[in-house]
């Protein structure tokens, strides 16, 4: 993808809620910080191909996932957010929302225990995702694991993008993952990591196929083996 093709770089983080959500990852992280997911090749696709047409709803109402080097000890709960209960991976996560601080209560009445391994919070529709790259699927286990091993890691080509972040300033630097680049360029979409694949399309109750073809659609994007 030429430099030209990377001008998307320059604004993916001028979006609305975007400060918001990065200091709260800069609070409750350290070392490196990348933006990953969703927010950074449903972003992409649409400045490239899409820009014309009205921002999509999925890009007003979509998850910040952050991708860190390690998590701080004791999470910081933002400024009248309170946890709330989420499911992540199989996991439980701690996960803020606007309103009175104070324990969560499941229905029946059960205190929610929160996973130390992912923070997530949420606020006003925009929903942020704070994950250490050692507790990923597909990662945990390695040791040191690099941004270059995310991008290996993750299900589908179009995934395998990382857009590095200054720690102080929250913009964007770079970009990490020719996989993606190359799924974006040519619009397209294929599995990039077989097992992970799998993991996910069981989660979601479908074929591998069937998986690929729903995001590959959700971006007007082909499917190719």
């Amino acid at each position: 993808m030429t430099s030209g093709n990377l001008e998307w770089l320059q604004t993916v983080t001028c979006r609305s809620g975007y400060k918001s959500c990065f200091h709260a990852a800069q609070d409750n992280s350290k070392g490196f910080i990348y933006l990953v997911g969703g927010s950074v090749f449903r972003y992409a696709a649409w400045w490239l191909y899409s820009r014309e047409s009205e921002y999509p709803p999925n890009l007003l109402s979509a998850d910040f996932d952050f991708l860190v080097e390690e998590l701080v000890a004791s999470p910081q709960v933002p400024e009248c957010w309170t946890r709330d209960d989420h499911s992540s991976g199989g996991k439980e996560c701690p996960r803020f929302r606007p309103g009175t601080p104070g324990t969560v209560f499941r229905p029946d009445g059960s205190e929610v225990q929160f996973s130390k391994t992912h923070l997530s919070l949420v606020e006003r529709g925009i929903a942020v995702d704070i994950l250490p790259i050692a507790h990923l699927y597909g990662l945990r286990g390695v040791s040191s694991p690099s941004v270059e091993q995310y991008c290996g890691s993750v299900p589908l080509s179009i995934q395998a993008l990382g857009v590095r972040l200054d720690r102080r300033t929250g913009n964007a630097l770079d970009v990490c993952g020719d996989v993606g680049l190359d799924a974006l360029a040519s619009r397209t979409v294929s599995i990039n990591n077989e097992e992970s694949a799998w993991y996910s399309a069981r989660k979601r109750r479908l074929s591998l196929e069937e998986y690929a073809r729903q995001k590959a659609r959700s971006l007007g994007f082909d499917v190719v083996s």
